[in-house]
């Protein structure tokens, strides 16, 4: 791994992607940027961010975690240690620790995965990249990372597309009313495992792949913007999730939003419906359907909120009060405008200046 630092990923990383691929939707002048990054190294990031979106579809850090060739052999060796050590453990054989060590490997990279505890290490110039994951955990706890190359994701996540892809080949020889049925019928599925994670990894491979791809060898359809954008908000959100949770409380409609759509995601019960312009979650007793558009801005709306706060929070310059005032206005800014109450932009600057008038 190197001495190279580990930094989370950027914030701005999305929005690097729309600016390139979708100038029209966000202007690269209206892309702030706060944290004073190259632009260079932030495509970096924006291919991490794609690699870890196509990941979150592939879910090969779910079903075969050790594809992604997990290095760890300091963990492996802390928690044999921890384990051997611990008296629930005290009977077991060499080979049982062994096991057990290997499952918590498992479900420490599909957690870490899961929850966005982790960070990236990189050079800017040979574009070597590594995911750091802390694993968080209430048993045998060992501060040593696992390290994953970003060679190796990219690797499984192909793997995956190109088996997918077969199946679709072979409806290739069939006739097209079949095809066209096929499709329609699976369309769901189709997206899902099939167009939009070889669309992710198309992007991938753009801002870190081996081989240099031209933008219009990279985007299927320039209509495929909300569905980019839903998916990388989706991930964006996945990856920050903690920080919804710190500002806005569990018990938020922002934060019960935020968990419905990754929950749906992480658990596979995300159906794309109405000729995949809507999108249906589930979650225990929860279920919602919507369109792709209105969850594409759903997410817009509550990253910018999270952003912004974040952004007060890091000036240092605003009381507790004020802050707390200025995210309870946010939290009705965001119940108004998805009951269809109010527009956004009718009342966000109202309530914004209000809020630095009261402190």
């Amino acid at each position: 791994m190197g001495n190279r630092e580990q930094k989370r990923i950027s914030t701005l990383s999305k929005d690097k992607v729309i600016v390139d691929f979708f100038p029209d939707a966000l202007d690269a002048d209206e892309m702030e940027n706060v944290e004073n990054i190259s632009d260079r190294e932030l495509s970096l990031h924006a291919g991490a961010l794609c690699l870890y979106a196509t990941l979150l579809m592939t879910k090969i850090h779910e079903t075969d975690p050790m594809k992604l060739e997990p290095s760890c052999e300091d963990r492996i060796n802390d928690l044999k240690a921890l384990a051997k050590a611990e008296p629930k453990y005290a009977a077991y054989t060499d080979d049982q620790i062994n096991n057990l060590v290997n499952n918590m490997i498992k479900v420490d990279i599909r957690n870490c995965f899961a929850h966005g505890n982790f960070e990236i290490n990189y050079d800017i110039y040979t574009q070597k990249m590594n995911f750091v994951l802390h694993p968080m955990r209430r048993d045998l706890v060992s501060n040593e990372p696992i390290v994953i190359d970003k060679n190796s994701i990219m690797k499984a996540n192909k793997e995956f597309i190109a088996k997918n892809g077969e199946e679709y080949q072979m409806k290739a020889m069939l006739s097209e009313l079949m095809i066209d049925n096929a499709v329609t019928t699976n369309l769901s599925k189709t997206l899902k495992e099939f167009i939009l994670p070889t669309q992710m990894q198309k992007l991938t491979d753009y801002y870190i792949g081996k081989k240099h791809l031209t933008k219009s060898q990279v985007l299927f359809d320039e209509n495929i913007y909300y569905m980019v954008q839903y998916i990388l908000s989706s991930a964006k959100i996945t990856y920050e999730q903690q920080d919804y949770y710190d500002i806005f409380g569990k018990d938020s409609n922002v934060f019960g939003a935020i968990a419905l759509i990754r929950n749906s995601l992480a658990h596979d019960s995300l159906e794309f419906v109405d000729n995949a312009n809507g999108v249906s979650y589930v979650d225990k007793h929860i279920s919602k359907t919507e369109s792709v558009a209105e969850s594409a801005s759903k997410l817009l709306i509550a990253d910018s909120h999270k952003q912004l706060i974040k952004n007060l929070l890091a000036e240092g310059k605003h009381s507790e009060d004020a802050i707390n005032r200025f995210k309870d206005k946010l939290k009705e800014i965001f119940d108004f405008f998805f009951d269809g109450t109010y527009k956004f932009e009718d009342v966000a600057g109202v309530w914004i200046e209000n809020a630095k008038e009261k402190e």
